[in-house]
């Protein structure tokens, strides 16, 4: 196709790309180790910081040096590209888990709670 038919496209996708480009929702970005992510599947349905925040994580996009369908797996770090209402229900799930608004991370490692508080207390 050449490059003047695929600018002038008006098909449904090729216009809700072109909105996206012209609108992009903002991101955050979060990144997690292997051991990180496996805290998060131990958690599981315990707490919404498990099962919820996985179901969360992997409707995001992610950069990793093994981009495959089970890079969650993967020995390396993963860096979330999350949009911006999930990063909000990210932090919502931590608000409401005790009830106090405050984030909270039951059972992960204090270094891991303390950057998950961070990147809730960082949304705008």
């Amino acid at each position: 196709m050449d490059e003047k038919k695929k600018d002038d496209c008006t098909c449904k996708r090729c216009q809700e790309i072109d909105s996206m480009l012209e609108n992009p929702i903002p991101t955050y970005e979060l990144t997690l180790s292997r051991d990180e992510r496996k805290a998060i599947e131990w958690i599981g349905y315990r707490y919404s910081n498990g099962d919820d925040h996985y179901n969360l994580l992997c409707k995001c996009d992610y950069i990793s040096e093994h981009k495959t369908s089970n890079a969650w797996d993967s020995e390396s770090d993963i860096t979330f590209l999350i949009p911006e209402y999930i990063a909000w229900e990210i932090a919502e799930n931590a608000e409401q888990e005790d009830g106090n608004y405050v984030y909270n991370f039951p059972c992960f490692a204090n270094e891991f709670a303390d950057k998950l508080r961070l990147f809730c207390e960082n949304l705008v």
